[in-house]
């Protein structure tokens, strides 16, 4: 597997191995990983959507952005 180029980029291999099934369904993964990129750096709001709670070092989602990302996701489906 090569080097990741940039942070939270995703990186995969395809092997003649693979059906073509799977091979079609880790293309849409990463195509998904990358909208759902796109949504949080457009739509979510440090402090508000996610943040750090007292205590802790690592930022946490908080429930407005838990919501947002529901709405996201529900949208999708129809």
């Amino acid at each position: 597997m090569e080097k990741l180029k940039k942070e939270g980029e995703i990186a995969f291999a395809i092997s003649e191995a693979i059906a073509p099934t799977y091979q079609n369904a880790m293309a849409q993964t990463a195509s998904h990983y990358k909208v759902m990129v796109a949504f949080v750096k457009a739509q979510m709001q440090k402090d508000i959507d996610y943040g750090v709670i007292p205590g802790t070092k690592k930022p946490t989602l908080l429930k407005p952005g838990a919501e947002k990302l529901d709405f996201f996701q529900k949208s999708g489906k129809r």
